[in-house]
C-alpha cells in the first residue's frame, strides 16, 4: 500500500506467525520492519499525515489494533477491546475506524488515533469501513441482511443508508475523490465485475464486461479514471 505521498510503500512480510508490516521507498531503497515483536500482523493503513501506521497483531490468543510511527518509536495499543481489521484513516487525521468480528463487541468503532474518544458506530456483523473524502460518512460491508452487501452511514453511525441489494456478494469498495460515488466489484451478473453507484444507491452503472475476474478497483485522483486487477 502506497503512503498519501506515493512515496513509500507499507508491505507484509514473513512466514506463519511471524508476519511484519515493513516499509520502503517506491523505487526498492531503504527497506526497514515497522513492526518489531513476532506475531501476525495484518491490515496496515496509513495515516494521512504519512508518519504513522496502524495495523492488527494477532500473537495468538488476542488480536488487537496497535499503531506505529514510521522511522523509529515503540508501537502504542491503539483500541481498547480486540479488533480485527484496520479500516481506513479518515482524511482530517482524527479518527482510525476498525472492525470488531463476532461476538457480543461485534461491529465497526472508531477512534482517536491518540487513543481517546472510542465510539461503538454498529452493533451488526459489519466490516472494511472506509471514510469518505471528507471524514463525514463511512461507507462499509455488512451481512445483517443475509450476504454481503454496501452500507453508508454518518461518522456516528447515524443516517444509514443502504445502497446496494442484490443476492450476490458484493465487496472492494473505494469512495471517489470527490465523495460522490463509490466504485465496488459485484457478481450479481454470475462474473466479478466493477460497478460505480451514487452514494444515495441511485444509478449503479456496470464498467467492466470481462469473462474473467476484475477486482480491487481504487480511483485516480482527478476521479476520471480507475485501476483494478
Amino acid at each position: 500500500m502506497a503512503s498519501p505521498n506515493r512515496r513509500l510503500i507499507a508491505f507484509l512480510s514473513g512466514v506463519q506467525g511471524n508476519i511484519a508490516v515493513e516499509v520502503m521507498r517506491v523505487d526498492g531503497t531503504e527497506r526497514f520492519p515497522v513492526t518489531q515483536a513476532t506475531a501476525e500482523h495484518s491490515s496496515p493503513q496509513w495515516s494521512p499525515s504519512n508518519d504513522r501506521i496502524a495495523y492488527v497483531r494477532d500473537d495468538g490468543p488476542d488480536s488487537n489494533i496497535y499503531m506505529s510511527t514510521i522511522g523509529g518509536g515503540p508501537s502504542a495499543l491503539l483500541t481498547s477491546i480486540a479488533g480485527h481489521e484496520v479500516g481506513d484513516w479518515s482524511g482530517d487525521g482524527d479518527s482510525v475506524a476498525f472492525t470488531v468480528l463476532g461476538g457480543r463487541d461485534q461491529g465497526i468503532y472508531t477512534r482517536n488515533p491518540d487513543g481517546v474518544n472510542e465510539f461503538r458506530v454498529t452493533e451488526t456483523p459489519d466490516y472494511s469501513p472506509i471514510w469518505s473524502p471528507d471524514s463525514r460518512k463511512i461507507a462499509f460491508l455488512s451481512t445483517r441482511d443475509g450476504n454481503a452487501e454496501i452500507y453508508v452511514m454518518d461518522a456516528d453511525g447515524g443516517n444509514l443508508i443502504r445502497i446496494t441489494e442484490t443476492e450476490s456478494a458484493e465487496y472492494d469498495i473505494s469512495w471517489s475523490p470527490n465523495g460522490q460515488s463509490l466504485l465496488f466489484v459485484s457478481e450479481r451478473d454470475g462474473n466479478p465485475e466493477i460497478y460505480t453507484v451514487t452514494r444515495e444507491g441511485a444509478r449503479p452503472t456496470r464498467l467492466t464486461f470481462n469473462t474473467t475476474v476484475d477486482s480491487q478497483p481504487v480511483w485516480s485522483p482527478g476521479g476520471k479514471q480507475i485501476a483494478f486487477v
